[in-house]
């Protein structure tokens, strides 16, 4: 519609993601000024999830040295993502660090030798 502020839809998109991305960690959204923490999203409870999400919907993916120092910011030593979800994408994607990702894959026995403990 004609007169509506591009910023009001962004924001609205915005909370939409981090809506879906709380519950899909088993979490909600984090309200405006909800504890003194700043992720994303948080447990039901409103603690902090084991992970740091930080959520952007931008038009187009892109990824912003400011996101990361956010997140690792909004962290405290947790693992963190950013987490994005372009407009009229129905996929979302993460930006994690590379030995993140990679503790995750050894966990989940996706890498080659690992069930000799990564010896071939």
């Amino acid at each position: 519609r004609k007169g509506r502020c591009p910023v009001r839809k962004h924001r609205q998109r915005g909370k939409a993601l981090e809506l879906h991305v709380g519950r899909m960690f088993g979490g909600r959204r984090r309200r405006s000024g909800e504890g003194v923490e700043f992720d994303d999203c948080v447990a039901v409870d409103g603690s902090p999830l084991p992970i740091s999400l930080e959520c952007k919907s931008f038009e187009r993916l892109q990824l912003r040295q400011a996101w990361i120092d956010q997140a690792i910011r909004n962290s405290h030593g947790r693992p963190w993502a950013v987490v994005q979800r372009p407009t009229g994408s129905r996929r979302i994607y993460a930006t994690v660090e590379l030995s993140f990702l990679h503790s995750l894959a050894k966990r989940a026995g996706l890498l080659p030798g690992e069930e000799n403990d990564g010896r071939a």
